[in-house]
């Protein structure tokens, strides 16, 4: 696990770094699928980077589950039943044809432990919903996730200023 979870905090390619979060997270929580929602604070909203069907989908940073963990401070929500959780939204399962059965979420923390993001997995494939180690392992992969989040944001400002400052050099 600890390989895997160190390969995510190498890559400073946000969108890659992504990627292979949600490849990691899949793969270690035995999750149908994996969702990073990543906060925009000029809309207060929550956007779907990667899962399998959804990208782009955006959910205000005060709704639905991902609200709920958002918003939660720093701990993992464990659903077993989704519709049975009142914060639960169906209408992503109506517009894609999935069935979410059970969700186990958790935040995102940067270094002065702000809420950057929501690390949402969806049913569990070998039990009838995730447990408490599967909480544990969320709070892992969410805290290697904020690593490599945080990493590649900096990286990315690094190489936007190196390319403003060598254009104004050539002026």
């Amino acid at each position: 696990m600890t390989k895997l979870l160190t390969s995510f905090t190498v890559s400073l390619d946000t969108m890659k770094a992504v990627e292979t979060i949600i490849e990691c997270a899949t793969e270690i929580l035995d999750a149908d699928r994996v969702s990073l929602f990543i906060y925009d604070p000029q809309t207060e909203e929550l956007v779907c980077n990667v899962s399998k069907d959804v990208r782009g989908f955006r959910v205000p940073s005060d709704r639905g589950v991902v609200g709920a963990i958002f918003n939660g401070g720093n701990k993992v929500l464990n659903v077993a039943d989704a519709y049975d959780f009142d914060s639960f939204n169906p209408e992503v399962d109506q517009k894609s044809g999935y069935r979410t059965k059970n969700i186990l979420g958790g935040p995102v923390v940067d270094s002065k432990n702000n809420t950057i993001a929501v690390l949402q997995a969806c049913n569990k494939k070998s039990a009838e919903s995730f447990d408490s180690q599967d909480e544990e392992l969320m709070r892992g992969i969410a805290a290697q996730a904020g690593i490599a989040l945080q990493n590649s944001q900096l990286y990315e400002d690094e190489k936007h200023a190196r390319a403003l400052n060598t254009s104004l050099l050539e002026v």
